[in-house]
């Protein structure tokens, strides 16, 4: 009997850990907004990297862009702001926009290490933590010139 009581305590700590384990990680929040020439994306999602969780880095932030035209980019720049302290830019020359697919533009982390996500987090939570919208200024140059558009980014609904 105390056999059986022995096993079913350790089958009842397995389930807790695992159901714990799928509360802290698991989540996967999706930013998203479009322009005329340019869809967005931002996903907020545990890092699975160890570079980044041997670092104590438990949340990236994976930004995207898709083309919504057929013209050939020859270079593209953006600024992502995300939260009043956490940024990202950068430059691409000829960024390979093969049959539309969208490109990764960055992999971030949050700037500040009280920042914590977590599986079931409403809407009102994220935008306390991106309470400014999350924008993409995209600008690029094509055989027409150079352009300019701005990206607002929203929270879509899990």
């Amino acid at each position: 009997m105390k056999k059986y009581a022995i096993y079913l305590i350790l089958i009842l700590f397995v389930f807790a850990l695992v159901a714990w384990l799928s509360n802290t990680k698991g989540y996967n929040y999706v930013l998203e907004g479009s322009s005329p020439n340019w869809i967005g994306k931002m996903e907020v999602r545990p890092s699975n990297s160890s570079f980044f969780t041997d670092s104590g880095i438990d949340t990236v932030y994976v930004g995207t862009l898709k083309k919504r035209n057929n013209k050939v980019i020859i270079s593209l720049q953006y600024e992502a702001n995300i939260t009043s302290t956490s940024q990202q830019s950068g430059k691409r020359d000829k960024p390979g926009f093969n049959n539309n697919k969208e490109i990764q533009l960055f992999i971030g982390v949050p700037a500040n290490d009280r920042t914590v996500f977590k599986k079931g987090m409403s809407s009102v939570e994220l935008k306390e933590i991106f309470y400014n919208n999350v924008t993409y200024k995209i600008t690029w140059k094509d055989s027409q010139g150079e352009h300019t558009e701005n990206i607002i980014l929203e929270i879509k609904d899990n």
